[in-house]
């Protein structure tokens, strides 16, 4: 099913993120949630005008 797909690929992307030292949760680098929750549009802006951004596979 859909649901088992997409399990299974949250799993997976858990799974290479233990594999390459990658922390599960912005919070777990210590980034207050306040903080970040007031810099999310900025962060969103900078990201869509990074020229790469257009080019990525949708």
């Amino acid at each position: 099913t859909d649901e088992e797909k997409l399990e299974n690929l949250i799993a997976a992307i858990d799974e290479l993120k233990v594999k390459i030292g990658i922390k599960k949760t912005i919070r777990d680098y210590g980034i207050d949630e306040t903080d970040f929750l007031n810099r999310l549009d900025s962060m969103v802006e900078q990201a869509f005008d990074d020229q790469c951004t257009g080019a990525n596979p949708r």
